[in-house]
């Protein structure tokens, strides 16, 4: 039996032994800090169905069990049984801790553990469970949990947890649950609150959901309830190292007819389009194709999340700013595409077209910023034409469908499509030719397609 005694001021823990006295310090029992207790208050006696609390003011006896608290004026006394260990004691032990903690976030291990010993377990031993337990909390304290583990692995791109003991992580493409865990929901949830408050961000019920990133680099999603039944984070890892599109075409992601097609239409300055589903590669891509741009061009680089920071002298970045419940007004794609076409820019990327700045985007290209690119969620090269489509009617502009796609044709070349073969090997699959239009369906010629 464990006995966890706490008042306003303190809490501490106390194995309890048969015949266990509850008094003041005179009494070879338990020690409760309170001039409310007098001396030899009660008794705690074994039986063969559990504990009796044996009354000695009021000479009352009562059976007791783990989860009973005892009152003595402002202090109490909690009961955990042995057998409930790893239930009542742990979550006894976890908020001391935890209080411990966060009196003094800066602590060290060796500091926090003696705090520890010298407070609430002055009286009891740490068994070698509970210090390994206390670590575990401890290092998701310190944002040194599974996930940074899992961060450190250099062939993990993606870290999704669904909860505590539910983390799946993408590792070379493909998904896997792991068998890392946090110690206990509510250590999860400590986690997020520090990660939360190292990165200075705000997350409530009101707005239940929020995007930020890491300063090592790292994309995070946080949702939690109540639109989601747990605390839902999905991290996306930087890749370290862009490749370029020979570094592609040795990992089989095209071929040397697919290099040369795509060499052709940047040295061609034609306008693109990178389409594609969810981690299929398109801002690996991207990235590949922004490199190939000769030295000389002025390239804008216009992303909601920085995705394609690359180590060239005449790339410019802008990032748009969201109203992250501040004074400071929200910035979007659409404005960062009008500022951008007076920095004199050669061309312009956007990291990903997702509303009405795709009108903005064809306006650019239509006054003379060829070798444009922008990438877009999509399930085939045709398919993107029509998103990107439905994307310039989510612009104030009002035009007729006939006239978006007109404009449409005149201004986008070429669709490059990237998917993923029968191995789950990202390919990319098609690239296809924008050459005009045929009353209402625009006409594409495919110049190239994978062979699997």
């Amino acid at each position: 039996m464990w006995a966890v005694i706490t008042n306003p001021a303190e809490c501490s823990f106390v194995s309890v032994s048969d015949g266990a006295t509850i008094g003041s310090a005179l009494s070879n029992g338990i020690v409760i800090p309170s001039k409310a207790a007098r001396p030899l208050e009660g008794q705690l006696k074994a039986s063969s169905s559990g504990w009796i609390y044996r009354n000695l003011s009021l000479n009352s006896v009562r059976e007791v069990r783990s989860g009973d608290v005892l009152e003595f004026g402002d202090v109490q006394i909690e009961l955990i049984d042995e057998s409930a260990h790893h239930k009542d004691y742990l979550r006894a032990v976890s908020r001391a801790w935890k209080n411990i903690l966060n009196a003094k976030p800066h602590f060290d291990w060796n500091q926090a553990i003696d705090q520890m010993r010298r407070g609430p377990f002055q009286r009891s031993q740490l068994s070698d469970d509970i210090v390994q337990f206390l670590r575990s909390q401890f290092d998701e304290f310190s944002l040194s949990s599974p996930i940074e583990r899992l961060l450190h692995d250099q062939e993990v791109s993606d870290v999704l947890i669904q909860a505590h003991d539910r983390i799946w992580v993408e590792r070379l493409g493909s998904l896997s649950q792991t068998s890392y865990s946090f110690s206990t929901e509510s250590s999860y949830r400590i986690y997020i609150e520090n990660l939360l408050a190292d990165q200075g961000v705000r997350w409530d019920e009101a707005e239940p959901f929020v995007d930020f990133k890491l300063k090592s680099g790292e994309r995070v999603h946080l949702i939690g309830p109540p639109l989601a039944e747990n605390f839902c984070l999905s991290i996306r890892k930087p890749r370290q190292s862009a490749f370029s599109l020979e570094d592609l075409r040795s990992r089989q992601m095209f071929d040397d007819q697919g290099i040369e097609t795509l060499r052709s239409l940047i040295a061609g300055g034609k306008n693109l389009l990178i389409a594609g589903s969810t981690g299929s590669g398109k801002t690996t891509l991207l990235k590949a194709l922004i490199l190939a741009i000769p030295a000389h061009c002025r390239t804008l680089i216009l992303e909601d999340t920085p995705e394609l920071d690359l180590p060239n002298s005449n790339l410019v970045f802008l990032r748009t700013r969201i109203q992250a419940r501040c004074e400071m007004p929200p910035v979007d794609l659409r404005q960062l595409v009008r500022q951008s076409l007076r920095m004199r820019p050669d061309r312009i990327v956007i990291g990903e077209v997702r509303g009405g700045e795709a009108m903005d985007l064809l306006h650019a290209m239509n006054t003379g910023h060829r070798g444009s690119m922008a990438s877009l969620h999509a399930n085939s090269c045709r398919d993107a034409l029509f998103r990107l489509e439905g994307l310039v009617q989510m612009s104030d502009s009002r035009l007729s469908e006939t006239v978006i796609r007109d404009i449409i044709a005149r201004n986008v070349d070429a669709v490059v499509f990237c998917g993923k073969n029968s191995q789950g090997k990202r390919r990319v699959t098609e690239v296809s030719m924008i050459k005009g239009r045929d009353r209402e369906q625009l006409i594409l010629e495919v110049v190239y397609a994978s062979k699997d």
